[in-house]
């Protein structure tokens, strides 16, 4: 298996997690934000809601130019720009305004970790690798046990080319899973396997993927 062939793998697995962006259903709070950023955010939510992202993006931007804006404005602002950008299929714009809402001072402490989780993701899909890494390094700091978050580091660190990180962090999280007697995710597996791949490491490959045939049974 050569080092191209992992990366292209796991890189397919991790886009296929960004390719449906929902709309936000709840508005934002008329109480908390600048008036005229609410007027045009709630436009901006009915136009996604009908599926017209030309005239969401439109009042994005309105509110964007509004006067007076508080953080909490632009985090709000960045949040509903994410699903219009995504499903205007401008990824570059979606990654900007995922980023800039990890990056918020305003962002609530529980919601860093899906804020750091859409950034990594996004950053991957426009392969900004190092802004991938530094928020893959943040998440895992705040000790997600969301297996799908677990995925994302784990895949960000591989795919970023920081085959030493991407390792150290596989092995963890399979021994945490052996040592509650849990079957290893699979996933984590594969990413163990194939940063041994790019850090030429033959014999580390060939048991990794020795334990994944023997966990799963998989004739591929």
């Amino acid at each position: 298996m050569t080092i191209k062939s992992t990366r292209n793998l796991l890189a397919a697995a991790l886009l296929s997690a960004c390719a449906t962006v929902a709309i936000l259903s709840t508005p934002a709070s008329a109480a908390t934000l600048n008036e005229v950023v609410q007027r045009h955010l709630a436009a901006a939510q009915s136009a996604a809601n009908g599926k017209d992202f030309t005239k969401a993006q439109a009042e994005i931007d309105a509110a964007r130019a509004a006067r007076g804006r508080t953080p909490y404005d632009d985090l709000m602002i960045n949040k509903f720009a994410i699903p219009v950008a995504a499903n205007s299929d401008n990824m570059a714009a979606a990654a900007v305004a995922a980023q800039a809402v990890a990056d918020s001072p305003a962002l609530d402490e529980k919601e860093k970790p899906g804020a750091l989780n859409i950034a990594i993701q996004l950053s991957l899909n426009v392969k900004e690798n190092d802004k991938a890494i530094a928020y893959a390094k943040k998440l895992e700091a705040l000790k997600p046990t969301d297996p799908a978050m677990l995925r994302i580091i784990a895949s960000a660190y591989y795919v970023g080319g920081d085959y030493p990180t991407a390792k150290a962090f596989a092995n963890a999280q399979i021994a945490a899973a052996k040592a509650a007697n849990k079957q290893p995710d699979r996933d984590i597996m594969l990413v163990l396997m194939s940063a041994n791949v790019g850090l030429k490491d033959e014999n580390g490959a060939e048991q990794a993927l020795e334990e994944i045939v023997a966990a799963y049974n998989d004739p591929n």
